[in-house]
């Protein structure tokens, strides 16, 4: 009697909510994903999802961290550049980045921004939920994979906030002005707040060591006969004061200046202006409307696409 009981409740109760909630948790899930999470092309996940599954023809990459994403306007460089930097990422999202656009049939230059450090970093696991069923991006995820990531809707859980935050600011700019994936800084910091942030910066500096992604890179540029631009944006002076290990950077960019179909543009002192820059890594929208204005110009001198 007791198992039959079991039984019946079970196939009467159990069952049926059980239903309700994957119907309501897949319906869910989809609304939020299309109406949030891929609401538009500048949030990081449509990004991944674009670069993954998307081949525009006549697009021009911009490939990078957060200053790819913060100092490089694609339409102020060219109509058909779009920015795919995404926040607190490091060498393994752009090779694997680079990966994925070399695996497409277009033949556009590509715009690559070199930071002058290559960590494992891959910024916020939320932007990758999306294709964690790809073996892309079960990689990019990494450690903070968990099992509930397959689950519709639960695989949500504690990012919503970070989802809705990120759409309702781009919905309104808050603080920044979006142009194709590109997001930049409409406010600059008080002198008192940068010079904090020149003082940590002096305190904490930046070390070039040749990681995995260093040589994956390398390989990468060699693997094929698209054209690159190698570009390092502007840093304030700070960076290069507490640098460690110039001379191994120096040595791994002479190593991909001899690539023949890569072209690199040190651009990383242009600016000494203080104003420029939101932090000292990063410019405001001002900064980034000049560089990309002058990087443009630079690449016209060598490649008539700019023109």
């Amino acid at each position: 009697m007791q198992a039959q009981a079991v039984r019946h409740f079970a196939k009467k109760i159990l069952l049926p909510y059980a239903l309700i909630i994957a119907i309501l948790a897949i319906g869910i899930d989809f609304v939020f994903t299309k109406s949030v999470v891929l609401a538009n092309d500048n949030m990081n996940a449509a990004k991944v999802i674009r670069m993954k599954e998307k081949d525009f023809e006549q697009e021009i990459p911009i490939i990078g961290s957060s200053r790819a994403l913060e100092n490089f306007i694609p339409d102020s460089i060219h109509p058909n550049c779009f920015n795919y930097g995404i926040e607190g990422t490091g060498g393994k999202l752009l090779v694997s980045f680079l990966k994925m656009e070399l695996a497409k049939k277009r033949k556009t230059p590509i715009i690559l921004s070199f930071d002058c450090e290559l960590d494992s970093t891959t910024g916020d696991y939320l932007n990758y939920l999306p294709i964690i069923h790809t073996e892309q991006g079960k990689y990019l995820i990494g450690k903070n994979y968990r099992y509930y990531h397959f689950l519709p809707f639960f695989r949500y859980f504690g990012g919503i906030e970070v989802y809705l935050k990120s759409y309702f600011n781009q919905k309104y700019n808050f603080t920044k002005e979006y142009n194709k994936g590109g997001a930049f800084e409409l406010n600059s910091a008080s002198d008192q707040q940068f010079q904090d942030w020149v003082r940590l910066r002096l305190n904490t500096p930046a070390v070039w060591e040749n990681t995995i992604y260093a040589n994956e890179l390398l390989s990468l540029l060699k693997s094929t006969n698209r054209k690159f631009f190698f570009v390092i944006s502007p840093f304030h002076n700070s960076y290069f004061q507490s640098f460690q290990n110039i001379q191994a950077l120096n040595m791994y960019l002479d190593k991909v200046k001899a690539i023949p179909n890569v072209e690199v543009l040190d651009l990383s002192s242009l600016f000494s202006d203080d104003s420029l820059f939101f932090d000292t890594a990063h410019l405001n929208i001002k900064g980034a409307k000049l560089f990309s204005t002058s990087l443009r110009r630079r690449l016209a001198e060598i490649d008539n696409t700019f023109l």
